[in-house]
């Protein structure tokens, strides 16, 4: 497993911004720019974790983009704020073996 700070991910960012194509040969060049003597194989799975990660996309054979983070904003509409403001004074605590039982429990 690589770590995420030798993946340079904000660096990464901010070299390559915009809706840009990127190669390869362009991520590898910024990874020499960083790192002179890295070798290929830690290259491609530096470009690889970064697409598990989410950074990248692949949107060809060796060809990528810097994907776009969206905040994600839940919609609660208002029978459910409803609920919540009801809910959020009243105290309840809840132990996960009263919900679950004694016979579930080993």
């Amino acid at each position: 497993m690589i770590v995420k700070n030798k993946l340079n991910i904000e660096k990464l960012e901010s070299a390559f911004q915009g809706p840009k194509q990127l190669s390869t040969n362009t991520i590898a060049n910024f990874y020499h720019t960083l790192e002179p003597e890295i070798p290929n194989s830690t290259i491609n799975w530096r470009i690889y974790s970064l697409v598990q990660l989410g950074v990248i996309n692949r949107i060809g054979r060796g060809q990528f983009s810097i994907s776009e983070t969206k905040k994600f904003i839940p919609y609660f509409d208002k029978p459910i704020k409803l609920i919540f403001k009801k809910t959020k004074s009243i105290p309840y605590h809840l132990e996960a073996k009263k919900l679950i039982g004694k016979d579930l429990s080993h």
